[in-house]
């Protein structure tokens, strides 16, 4: 009897692999040859899901996004706004071993972004969808009663994002710790009127 293959357990070990070279080795050295020995896998299983370098790549980069997606959503239908605003922002920093290979993956591809143009939407995304989920956090809070009244919150979301941007920056690169990157979140947090 053939053996039944889960394809999307496939795609997952595969972006495993070009994951693993990207921060091994750059991005630039991600082919279908160097995924497959990475992955233990043969060049034509591989070229049967992803045919070339750049679905590789589009796949590894919306993987890390689905996975974020995946860790954010259940903090959007908390009953404290304030406690799911910090535990859903959280999901975006590196704070641990699997959000730090993330983030660091997500830079990588994202500098890359130039030259590839499904990387860039991918990228571009992205970034709207942490606006809009600043916004939405925001406008949470709000509603509340949460932040001061003067607050502009389209202009605080973008304060928001850019502060998570930075933060997740410097995790990243082991410039924050995890102490310091929810400190960074909590002080700005604060200065709208939260108690963070």
């Amino acid at each position: 009897m053939p053996r039944l293959i889960d394809h999307r357990e496939r795609e997952k070990q595969i972006a495993a692999a070009v994951w693993r070279i990207v921060l091994a080795d750059g991005v630039s050295a991600v082919s279908l040859r160097t995924v497959a020995g990475e992955s233990g896998l043969v060049v034509g299983s591989i070229r049967h899901v992803f045919p070339t370098k750049a679905d590789l790549l589009e796949f590894a980069m919306r993987l890390v996004h689905e996975r974020a997606a995946a860790r954010i959503t259940p903090h959007l239908d908390g009953a404290d706004p304030v406690l799911s605003t910090v535990e859903a922002i959280n999901e975006l920093l590196p704070l641990d071993d699997e959000r730090t290979v993330e983030i660091r993956v997500h830079l990588a591809l994202t500098a890359e972004a130039p030259r590839h143009a499904q990387l860039a939407a991918l990228a571009d995304s992205a970034h709207d969808d942490i606006a809009g989920l600043c916004r939405l956090l925001l406008r949470r809070l709000m509603d509340a009663g949460a932040l001061r009244g003067e607050i502009v919150v389209d202009d605080e979301a973008r304060y928001l994002q850019a502060v998570i941007d930075g933060v997740a920056l410097h995790g990243s690169r082991g410039e924050l710790s995890p102490t310091q990157q929810t400190s960074v979140i909590r002080t700005h947090l604060r200065r709208l009127g939260l108690p963070a």
